[in-house]
């Protein structure tokens, strides 16, 4: 396993001057709350839970569940923005002082600094330029150069010049990415994968907000569905050199956007299989890469708004 160093230093001594007024009150306690406000752990996440859902140990070292929670979040400074709101209800000491310690982040001293297990393998990950469609004469997506190579792909609804994904899926096989999307589509139009199904609303869907109708899916919904949202997707390819590496990505992708801290970016993924997906490898994406909403982009206040306001 490859490790990588995490500063806690500015961390550890901000919540340690802040909880000196509130007795009970342990960094560990500041992160579960806000990992609650966040969407990021369950409502009923307790000390263990936490340690085993950033670790996979129930015994992990309270330094060791900090230093993954800034891991997991990308930077220290990510940490301390998300800590913000939580925080500052109890504040004993300047927040800027804590954003400070930590924006100068993770190249600290290794004396300062602990050590989390990551994945071994990472991969820099090249979207290709080009958002297909299902559309003839609009860059159909078994017409591109990369048509037949292997690798993961998302269907995704463009959003704000984003990219909202609404599917992550895998091609590893002989025909590459063209036969694993014809089949995709052929099953799609025939109900494999929504008959018996939840239908969905599809102006709702139209505007990001993937809201499920009660009931199951009939044949006229789901014809009406291929004809209003089928255009609309947009298809952006990942070329991998191996079906291993295809297979890495996929759940990792996945996990990423299901486990994101909005539920804007996690309402709208429709991966509904009972697979553990787990991240698998450490993955950064190419410079220049589209923006896709969770991955390589913030997801936008109008979305937020609108999963908001449904959610009421």
């Amino acid at each position: 396993m490859a490790t990588r160093c995490c500063t806690i230093t500015g961390l550890a001594e901000w919540l340690t001057e802040w909880a000196k007024g509130n007795a009970r009150t342990t960094y560990l306690d500041v992160l579960l709350e806000t990992g609650r406000v966040t969407g990021s752990f369950p409502r009923t996440t307790k000390g263990k839970a936490l340690r085993h859902h950033l670790l996979g140990s129930e015994r992990a070292p309270i330094s060791a569940v900090v230093a993954a929670a800034i891991a997991r979040e990308g930077s220290a400074a990510s940490l301390a923005e998300r800590l913000e709101p939580i925080i500052r209800q109890g504040m004993h000491a300047p927040y800027s002082s804590l954003a400070t310690a930590l924006a100068g982040g993770e190249a600290a001293v290794t004396a300062n600094a602990v050590q989390v297990s990551l994945p071994k393998e990472s991969l820099l990950l090249t979207v290709c330029p080009t958002a297909f469609t299902f559309v003839p004469g609009k860059m159909l997506v078994w017409e591109a150069p990369e048509a037949m190579g292997i690798g993961v792909y998302l269907w995704c609804l463009e959003y704000e010049g984003a990219y909202l994904v609404n599917y992550v899926g895998k091609a590893g096989g002989q025909g590459g990415f063209a036969q694993r999307l014809r089949t995709e589509v052929r099953q799609y139009k025939a109900g494999i994968y929504r008959l018996n199904y939840p239908a969905v609303d599809l102006n709702a869907w139209k505007h990001g907000v993937r809201r499920l109708l009660p009931g199951a899916m009939t044949r006229e919904q789901l014809d009406y569905e291929v004809k209003e949202i089928l255009p609309l997707y947009r298809i952006l390819l990942v070329p991998l050199s191996s079906d291993d590496e295809a297979r890495k990505v996929e759940s990792t992708l996945i996990s990423r956007l299901r486990d994101h801290r909005h539920q804007a970016v996690r309402q709208f993924l429709a991966n509904n299989d009972k697979r553990n997906h787990k991240p698998k490898v450490e993955i950064e994406f190419g410079t220049g890469c589209h923006r896709i909403i969770g991955l390589t982009a913030p997801a936008p206040n109008r979305l937020l708004e609108a999963v908001q306001r449904a959610e009421r």
